[in-house]
């Protein structure tokens, strides 16, 4: 991947939008998984318990799960794919993708890396096409513009769709008493590129607060108390990151001890590496990638109890 990196940052910014250069560092972020569960592959430990009886042993190993398949989203498609593969792979499981259908072509260059580098036909395998049938199937000041163009820090929203529900959440939160402080519309560059737009005076009774945005829309929530703001923060059926910032250390440990989420990011919004453990609580999904917590997902404990060894 790395050896290709300039090819496979200029196909994700093609298809996605986001600039070239963040798009060359999520192709360095994607492949640090592969590298990652290349060595922890090699740390797939077993135990040996203790039996109660003197002629036995009780031998605890893992095993593959099996094939699997993989949904993943276009916001990241390289490295929703490497999280995903890279674990299964090493675990000995052949994986399916079903990348999103708006980025289907960093999926396929991934697949055709994997067959150059010897990956057998077969085991790491991409589908893409519709997701209704697929997933049937399946499972019964920001500079605004084209990402190729040095300088860009925003490109264009994936689809029309997105535009819409960008602009729906703006207009709920505004109908229900939040204040544009700017941006708000279309940007004159058209087709599906968007203000970034700064809402204040937000609650959690708007749309906004309660789904996924997928835009340039910061909002603002006003609070007096601590106690306040982690009530705010937790009042959401979604559980996968949370951020705060603060010098206290006292508040810190007292705040991200109570924030109900999978992953705290305190100082800091760039906590996402392939050596610890991402995913979220509640609707956020469910088990772990990166870390070696993230290679248990694919594998099955396997327990074998093994008598007659005094004869």
């Amino acid at each position: 991947m790395l050896d290709n990196q300039a090819d496979l940052a200029k196909i994700m910014t093609l298809e996605q939008g986001k600039s070239l250069v963040e798009s060359a560092r999520e192709i360095e972020y994607a492949a640090s998984f592969i590298e990652w569960f290349a060595e922890e592959g090699k740390r797939i430990y077993g135990d040996i318990i203790p039996a109660n009886n003197p002629s036995q042993r009780i031998v605890v190993t893992k095993m593959p799960v099996g094939v699997c398949a993989a949904i993943t989203p276009w916001n990241f498609p390289s490295a929703m794919i490497t999280r995903k593969a890279g674990p299964a792979l090493a675990a000995g499981c052949p994986i399916i993708i079903k990348p999103a259908e708006a980025t289907p072509y960093s999926a396929l260059a991934l697949a055709e890396l994997a067959e150059r580098a010897g990956v057998p036909a077969g085991v790491f395998n991409v589908v893409t096409g519709s997701p209704r049938e697929i997933g049937a199937e399946m499972t019964t000041n920001p500079m605004v513009g084209n990402g190729l163009d040095e300088g860009v820090q925003q490109g264009p929203l994936i689809n029309e769709a997105a535009i819409q529900k960008v602009e729906s959440h703006i207009a709920d939160a505004l109908e229900k008493g939040a204040r544009l402080v700017i941006g708000g519309q279309r940007h004159a560059l058209g087709q599906t590129f968007f203000e970034p737009t700064l809402l204040a005076d937000v609650t959690t009774k708007m749309r906004i607060s309660r789904e996924e945005t997928f835009g340039p829309v910061a909002p603002l929530f006003r609070f007096f108390y601590e106690e306040e703001a982690v009530q705010m923060a937790n009042d959401t059926e979604f559980g996968l990151a949370a951020y705060l910032y603060s010098r206290d250390a006292g508040r810190i440990w007292r705040v991200s001890e109570a924030l109900e989420y999978g992953i705290v990011g305190v100082n800091t919004g760039l906590i996402s590496t392939e050596n610890a453990p991402f995913g979220g609580i509640k609707e956020s999904g469910m088990g772990r990638e990166g870390s070696k917590y993230g290679i248990e997902e694919f594998l099955e404990i396997k327990y074998t109890c093994i008598d007659g060894i005094n004869g």
